[in-house]
């Protein structure tokens, strides 16, 4: 059965997304299979025996093999064009650009010949779907740590308070108990946070905050759509089927991301770097951004980022008004000190005592 899923949003301004996720898997999983059988034929003649799933393709074989892949996948792009045109047609839409972001992916130039299993088609002008959205804001806009990210699950948000509580990590495990699911891969253990200062609860900006009920309600059409192949681990950064995301998945896009975007050739980490510098620029208290930061010490972080202040531009006033509305609140509420509210229980009394409930309750 042929599987797909559109998804639309729209901006600020009027301007209407759609993604649509389509392709061929049913026509490339029988062409898969046509040379698996193939090649196990072949190789059985040479007097090779191997696993089914470790058939290996050589020759004018590969070659009919790499061609009718290269069909199939042309046949995927035409098909989410015609779904698209149809869309369009239907609700009398006018599209103003387009473009396709391939991945599972095959490519064959005039000097080598590339196959790509989970990856997509990256080059420097190319455009792409970057799916790292909430790694990068839980990075940028809220300081965690990489493995914090990987382990963040829906059930870690508080929906009234709109805080985050940082309750695991997700790595391999080293020489300590493992925390959590066993099932895992070994690289995608639940562990242990770093020190005790790393379980902390941190707020969540608006702008972060938004995102994630848009992921959410990905989440759930996902685990619609794959039935019993997906894995409902609550991990808001994961695949298609539920999967934690593993410690690298990101690197390879962010680079992209950086390159499409003309800036700085910056580490993953720096973006963490930027998240507590702005605090201290926007002189939030360092011992409570150190608390942000799930330091062990106040000192760490002053020592860490505090000779960086310079490196936000003061007459840059675009970023200035975007640290107001993403940065945390530094301000102190009025009173949060429920021990002081008063409420006026005696007409409740009342009811209950001419409703005989007087009597001693067990």
């Amino acid at each position: 059965m042929h599987r797909y899923l559109t998804e639309a949003d729209c901006e600020e301004d009027g301007s209407l997304y759609v993604v649509i996720h389509s392709g061929s898997r049913h026509l490339e999983k029988e062409v898969a299979e046509y040379y698996l059988n193939q090649g196990q034929r072949i190789l059985k003649e040479q007097g090779i025996d191997i696993p089914y799933e470790l058939t290996y393709l050589e020759g004018s074989l590969m070659e009919d093999y790499l061609h009718d892949q290269c069909v199939v996948q042309s046949f995927a792009s035409q098909n989410r064009a015609a779904m698209l045109d149809e869309l369009v047609k239907g609700m009398k839409l006018k599209v103003e650009e387009e473009y396709s972001c391939v991945h599972n992916y095959i490519e064959i130039g005039t000097d080598y010949k590339m196959l790509r299993k989970g990856a997509i088609s990256a080059k420097s002008v190319e455009k792409v779907v970057i799916p790292i959205n909430m790694q990068v804001l839980f990075n940028v806009l809220m300081g965690l740590r990489r493995q914090e990210i990987n382990a963040v699950k829906y059930s870690d948000v508080d929906y009234i308070n709109r805080t985050l509580s940082v309750e695991r990590q997700l790595g391999k495990e080293l020489n300590r108990e493992s925390y959590g699911v066993d099932e895992k891969p070994a690289t995608k253990k639940e562990l242990p946070l770093k020190t005790m200062s790393s379980r902390r609860i941190l707020p969540i900006p608006d702008y972060v905050f938004e995102a994630i009920l848009q992921e959410r309600k990905v989440y759930e059409q996902n685990r619609s759509r794959n039935g019993k192949r997906f894995l409902d681990a609550d991990y808001i950064c994961c695949s298609t089927y539920g999967k934690p995301r593993s410690k690298d998945f990101h690197w390879s896009h962010y680079k992209k991301l950086l390159q499409d975007a003309g800036l700085p050739d910056i580490r993953w980490h720096d973006l963490r770097s930027t998240y507590c510098t702005l605090l201290l620029k926007s002189d939030f208290n360092p011992k409570a951004v150190s608390e942000l930061m799930g330091h062990a010490k106040e000192i760490i972080t002053m020592d860490v980022y505090g000779d960086n202040a310079n490196i936000i531009p003061e007459e840059i006033p675009e970023l200035l008004s975007y640290m107001e509305k993403v940065m945390p609140n530094r301000e102190e509420p009025e009173d949060d000190d429920i021990s002081k509210i008063e409420i006026d229980v005696s007409r409740f009394l009342k009811e209950n005592k001419s409703a005989g409930c007087d009597k001693d309750s067990d």
